[in-house]
């Protein structure tokens, strides 16, 4: 994505609006300057649609970024890396990503990361469309 800052919704993490009273959905309102312009002027977001959208900016970073560790997935999309986690074991079971080497060890140890790969561009991936539920 040409053009994209390293972490384009850095900002936006820190402004996130808590769940709604049954934590089924998130209310996006005045508190959070630039979230109803990101998302087309709509104020209440579905999570099953929020999936959605993460799972598409995840799989873009790796296509983008690629070979890429959750980590670096978590701290350029500004995702939690609980999330990054979730998404990219569901996009492994469906075969649109795949893992590869580990990272070389750094220079504070440690385990390290395994590098994920995006499988060759076909049709697929998450289906984000705003009326799409």
């Amino acid at each position: 994505m040409a053009g994209v800052p390293e972490r384009p919704h850095a900002d936006l993490a820190a402004r996130r609006s808590p769940p709604c009273g049954d934590g089924s959905a998130a209310a996006v309102g005045d508190a959070t300057p630039g979230w109803p312009s990101l998302l087309g002027g709509v104020r209440h977001v579905d999570q099953t649609w929020m999936h959605r959208v993460n799972s598409a900016l995840v799989l873009a970073c790796i296509r983008e970024h690629g070979p890429i560790s959750r980590v670096k997935i978590a701290e350029r999309t500004a995702l939690s890396r609980a999330t990054v986690t979730a998404i990219t074991r569901a996009l492994l079971r469906e075969g649109v990503i795949r893992e590869g080497e580990r990272a070389p060890s750094s220079a504070r140890g440690g385990r390290r990361a395994v590098l994920l790969h995006a499988v060759a561009h076909r049709e697929g991936g998450p289906d984000v469309r705003a009326s799409g539920r």
